[in-house]
């Protein structure tokens, strides 16, 4: 069981100058220009508290304390009087459907490694979790929240709707891809109570937030009992939660001949005309293995494995990883297409992918269909790690929305 609590947030007030111009990603999908971008709308971005400024040096993280104290200190930040768990709800549309995701903010207990209660699915990098811990200390705060999945028996839909009927919105949010930011504050004993249980009642699989769910495991060992609790947004793995493939970039590419010739007998090979009609394909397929190369020219086949084709995955691997089309690709298709050791770059959307191509015209695209949320639970459960780039889960949560104080 996940132990979450209500909390006292720190926030922009309404009397600031409007969201759009104080908010920011998740810092780890923040590009330099985008830095640029979102430090020139505002002195108070919350960028400046998430990401050094290069032009700081050496003392980026000390101007990234002193500048969170100001704000603390001159109202540019207001904390609310009373702890509340904060119900978001996020509309936003995906490649012409639409989706409504619906969760929680909230103050949670950070477990021991090996806990089972909150559930990792990928390993972490050295210097992302040196970066967040200097931050961390800096601010003695949580920008942006791990996020969080669990299984719903229908307790927290509930809940969720009959919180949003008995309090008014406290805030709307419209941000730079669209997605329309609604919040709550629930502070019944009642409402709360009822969140925080049909949430926590199993365990808890970090989606986004591995490199920030270390760093708090970090704080609470080498620094103290202060540490104790983080920041998270907790989510039911209904049909609002959307998990994007990460396509793949290849710039040693093979020629469709090549391809045709290569996988012939191992793949059932489907010849479609663009990238779209080749990517729906891949979704829609019902194979244990399926994707789809693309060429600058629109070309496209569909690779569904063969029977018995799974039989080449390494012998000593977990099942669970078994069963991931990343896993297949990075450890069969790509040896099967001649690739010993490609490179690749990774996008998340079929624009970019398109966008790539064109850049880059002897290039080919691998159109990926999303890791279903059972996989990713698999691995997690038994304490494994997914491939790198395996998993986008979209939309993000904005940081700043709230601001998580570890004391307070």
């Amino acid at each position: 069981m996940t132990e979450i609590r209500p909390f006292r947030a720190l926030r922009y007030p309404a009397s600031r100058a409007p969201l759009e111009s104080l908010l920011a990603p998740p810092y780890d999908v923040i590009s330099p220009e985008y830095h640029k971008t979102l430090l020139g709308r505002s002195e108070a971005n919350v960028v400046r508290a998430i990401l050094k400024n290069p032009e700081d040096g050496d003392q980026g993280y000390a101007r990234i304390g002193e500048t969170f104290a100001k704000w603390r200190a001159d109202g540019t930040l207001a904390q609310d009087k009373e702890p509340a768990i904060y119900l978001l709800e996020q509309r936003f549309s995906w490649e012409g459907r639409d989706f409504v995701r619906t969760g929680i903010l909230a103050r949670f207990k950070v477990e021991p490694e090996g806990s089972k209660a909150i559930r990792p699915h990928e390993k972490t990098r050295g210097p992302a979790k040196e970066d967040r811990f200097s931050v961390l200390k800096a601010t003695k705060a949580n920008f942006s929240p791990i996020f969080l999945f669990f299984e719903d028996q229908g307790g927290f839909a509930t809940a969720a709707a009959h919180a949003k009927a008995s309090c008014p919105a406290l805030l709307t949010y419209r941000d730079d891809d669209s997605v329309l930011h609604t919040l709550w504050a629930v502070r019944k004993p009642e409402d709360v109570d009822a969140l925080s249980k049909s949430a926590g009642r199993g365990p808890s699989y970090i989606a986004d937030g591995h490199h920030r769910y270390a760093t708090a495991q970090r704080y609470l060992r080498e620094v103290g009992p202060e540490g104790a609790s983080t920041y998270g947004y907790f989510c039911p793995n209904d049909a609002g939660l959307l998990v994007l493939p990460y396509h793949r970039i290849l710039f040693d590419a093979p020629s469709a001949v090549e391809v045709m010739t290569r996988l012939s007998g191992k793949y059932l090979l489907n010849a479609v005309n663009g990238a779209e009609a080749a990517a729906l394909a891949v979704a829609n397929s019902t194979l244990p293995f399926a994707f789809a190369i693309v060429w600058p020219d629109e070309k496209a086949i569909v690779c569904e494995a063969a029977p018995g084709v799974s039989d080449e995955l390494p012998a000593d691997a977990p099942k669970c990883l078994k069963d991931l089309d990343t896993y297949f690709l990075h450890h069969v298709a790509f040896k099967h297409m001649g690739l010993a050791d490609p490179k690749v770059e990774f996008v998340h959307s079929l624009a970019d992918a398109r966008a790539e191509l064109v850049a880059h015209p002897h290039a080919v695209g691998i159109l990926m269909r999303g890791t279903p949320l059972r996989q990713i639970a698999a691995v997690a459960d038994a304490t494994e790690s997914m491939p790198p780039k395996s998993t986008f889960f979209h939309p993000k949560i904005p940081s700043g929305l709230l601001i998580h104080p570890l004391e307070g």
